[in-house]
């Protein structure tokens, strides 16, 4: 039977809060000088060191779980800002469904049409569906208004 010390249990608590900003996480045990690897898809690994420390294979660093999950909450919202201004509209399409708590896949096509934007979309299991987000610009301003506003708390709770 796995008994998993302190640490361990608290990076696994963020693994959830991971999954609902659209990032998919692996813990890998590791052979080298840390505790363990976690491994977020399309990301640099990240090597959690045994004083519950972490730095991320570009350079980024912190020293606690919640560390870690503030600067992935930060990175989720600086793509979700480049999306919008770039107009990708695949990227939009993935941060508006996370944004409502869907789990999905892969994004398989995003058509914007006047005012709203039509998006076929994998589910983690099951068919492939649509969905139609109308006023998708007030909708896109709003979620990353939402996601400014989070940071800024995550940001003031850590200075405290």
């Amino acid at each position: 039977m796995n008994h998993p010390d302190q640490l361990s249990r608290e990076y696994a608590a963020i693994l959830p809060a991971l999954k609902d900003h659209g990032y998919r996480a692996d813990v890998k045990a590791s052979i080298a000088d840390e505790r363990f690897i976690l491994v977020v898809s399309g990301k640099p690994t990240t090597r959690i060191y045994r004083d519950g420390g972490w730095v991320r294979d570009d350079g980024a660093r912190g020293s606690t779980p919640a560390d870690l999950l503030s600067f992935y909450k930060h990175e989720h919202y600086t793509e979700a800002l480049k999306h919008w201004t770039n107009k990708d509209w695949r990227g939009i399409a993935r941060d508006l469904l996370i944004d409502n708590g869907v789990r999905m896949g892969a994004i398989l096509s995003a058509v914007f049409e006047g005012a709203h934007l039509d998006v076929e979309y994998r589910p983690l299991s099951g068919p492939v569906e649509t969905i139609r987000f109308n006023r998708v610009q007030r909708k896109t301003e709003d979620m990353l208004n939402r996601m400014r506003q989070a940071n800024m708390a995550d940001q003031l709770s850590e200075a405290a």
